[in-house]
């Protein structure tokens, strides 16, 4: 845990600042599979444990958001990955929105159910077969 938090705290500077086009500093998803593999986790193993998919998992390692079901999913997926790994997870999220923006732009298509006609029978059909029934039921027991 704690080289964990060393290695947290050794770019915070590159972590509040990124620059666009920037190579020298690791991504968040750098971040992520060098901590894991330093721990010696397979992600795999990880998903079933944090019950994450595999591929959004992957998606977060390989800095691919729009793999990710949406923004929200993807922020909250990166801070139990990032708890589970020991990480401080506030600088990461901030880091993934900078780095995935644009990546969320589309939009969920709805479908909303279409109500179905209303196919009962009339009221006076009811009725009468009900009167019908009864009468049948009279007369047989009747008899």
């Amino acid at each position: 845990m704690s080289d964990g938090k060393r290695m947290f705290r050794s770019n915070p500077a590159t972590a509040a600042a990124p620059e666009p086009g920037r190579a020298s500093s690791p991504s968040v998803g750098d971040e992520l599979r060098a901590k894991r593999e330093e721990m010696g986790w397979k992600l795999p193993d990880v998903a079933a444990w944090l019950r994450i998919r595999l591929s959004y998992l992957e998606a977060l390692e390989g800095d691919r958001p729009g793999e990710m079901p949406g923004s929200a999913y993807a922020v909250g997926f990166l801070r139990t990955y990032a708890k589970a790994l020991g990480l401080n997870p506030e600088p990461l999220v901030e880091r993934f929105k900078v780095e995935s923006r644009g990546a969320f732009t589309r939009r969920a298509e709805l479908s909303f159910p279409v109500p179905l006609p209303d196919r009962g029978l009339p009221t006076g059909v009811l009725l009468l077969c009900g009167i019908v029934v009864l009468v049948g039921a009279y007369v047989a027991g009747t008899g």
